[in-house]
């Protein structure tokens, strides 16, 4: 949280906003990592999901999109219309991103960081997998949620008696004779490990990202 504090945070009605003031009632923050020319929409429902979920519950998660989009105009469209309803770090304020950036070493997008707001605890690293993996189970992983709790079809299922364990277990089997196999999503990403110093230092004018790998 330190690297916020003074800092701003714009939302989708192009209002600025203290992050101290923004965050004051979050406990974990979900730094969500892309840009314009990323296609994270699959990703981006998955993410708008368990933010619902988060506030229905009021779990306390709070979600930063972090850009990589050097200019206004493409950054604006995709995150007003594809994005749920938490605020972003624009391209105005390049370089409190490329400082969370260098901190959470990100070399491709999308990624997921997750931490603690009270002392930045590193929660993971790979947001992204654990949540296209576990889904809304994730709200388990990721918050101070009771250990023996889980999620099974959106709903909380208490583990430790060996009625429910044995219903979880049954829940989480598939159906091989009618589950159809399902295939392995994939996300564009950048790598910018090649890039080095100059990864997110993009000219004047340039309206794409790195060359894709």
């Amino acid at each position: 949280m330190d690297m916020l504090q003074g800092k701003k945070l714009v939302t989708k009605d192009c209002q600025s906003h203290k992050a101290t003031h923004y965050l004051k009632k979050a406990k974990i923050i979900i730094y969500y990592f892309s840009a314009s020319w990323v296609d994270d929409v699959d990703l981006l429902q998955k993410l708008k999901a368990i933010y619902a979920e988060n506030v229905k519950r009021e779990i306390g998660m709070e979600v930063i999109y972090v850009s990589s989009d050097t200019e206004e105009k493409p950054f604006n469209k995709p995150f007003r219309e594809h994005h749920g309803p938490w605020p972003a770090i624009a391209p105005k304020n390049i370089a409190l991103a490329e400082e969370l950036r260098h901190r959470y070493n990100i070399t491709c997008l999308p990624q997921i960081i997750v931490v603690r707001k009270e002392d930045g605890f590193i929660i993971t690293r790979k947001g992204r997998e654990e949540l296209q993996k576990t889904g809304m189970n994730v709200l388990v992983v990721w918050s101070d949620y009771d250990p023996d709790m889980t999620l099974i079809d959106d709903n909380l299922i208490d583990l430790t008696t060996p009625q429910q364990q044995e219903v979880a277990t049954e829940t989480a089997k598939p159906d091989e004779a009618t589950e159809p196999k399902q295939q392995k999503e994939e996300y564009d990403e950048y790598d910018f490990t090649q890039i080095q110093s100059k990864v997110f230092s993009f000219g004047p004018g340039r309206k794409k990202g790195p060359r894709k790998t």
